[in-house]
């Protein structure tokens, strides 16, 4: 079973797109979520081998655990890979998970962008409209 960060997952889907006109190279690739079952090298080895074909220019992750970036970080400076340049994480005005995301791309010059900062529309001034349309959803037409 092919799946993941793996290499093989990701060349299988790099190939099996559908076809849609498709750009010479992609400026920022996320690798979205955590998986538990590549190692972290595997990963960073893979966006390397990317962005040295000229497939890539930056590379960056999304929703992985603070722990996993500093890891991925100290593994590109051991192994001389190319390293996360960007990091996405879910951050509301209560979220700590921001908060120590940003502090290690501080640390480290990389970038930090947040996203769903206002918790769908639930943190806007018009919460009951949110609030409101979240049960539509649940309740159907």
């Amino acid at each position: 079973m092919i799946s993941g960060l793996s290499v093989p997952y990701r060349s299988c889907s790099r190939r099996f797109t559908p076809e849609t006109p498709k750009p010479d190279r992609i400026d920022l690739l996320y690798c979205h979520s955590w998986d538990d079952e590549t190692p972290i090298e595997e990963t960073l080895r893979a966006v390397d081998d990317l962005i040295h074909q000229g497939k890539v220019v930056y590379a960056g992750a999304s929703n992985f655990p603070t722990w996993i970036l500093a890891k991925g970080l100290w593994t590109s400076d051991v192994r001389n890979l190319y390293r996360f340049e960007a990091s996405k994480v879910y951050s509301t005005s209560s979220s700590r998970i921001g908060t120590r995301n940003d502090s290690l791309c501080s640390r480290t010059w990389s970038c930090s962008s947040p996203y769903s900062p206002l918790a769908s529309g639930m943190l806007t001034a018009n919460m009951e409209t949110a609030a409101k349309q979240k049960t539509d959803l649940n309740l159907g037409p």
